[in-house]
């Protein structure tokens, strides 16, 4: 996360964090600097790239929008906080 946020470059690393970098230009309430040293924006990047991705999952797979739009299938996001151990979940959606 840290690094997608930094525009770090890492070999074969770079393109995922490419993929996280849309979730760094969406935040915008973290107050402070948007750098890797603001650990509010980190958190809040971290959410909003889970949520993004959980959405591209419906989007990207129409089997999934399907059982979703069916009740078949419920997306949770969740964050997991590395020191703490603390999973912190972020709701469902259904399509």
């Amino acid at each position: 996360m840290k690094g997608a946020i930094d525009h770090v470059r890492l070999g074969n690393l770079t393109a995922a964090l490419k993929n996280i970098r849309p979730a760094v230009s969406e935040v915008t309430d973290a107050g402070g600097s948007r750098d890797s040293k603001n650990k509010t924006f980190v958190q809040r990047v971290s959410e909003r790239n889970v949520v993004d991705a959980a959405s591209q999952l419906t989007t990207r797979s129409k089997i999934m929008a399907c059982l979703a739009s069916e009740r078949k299938l419920l997306i949770v996001g969740a964050v997991h906080d590395v020191r703490s151990g603390v999973v912190s979940w972020l709701g469902g959606q259904s399509a």
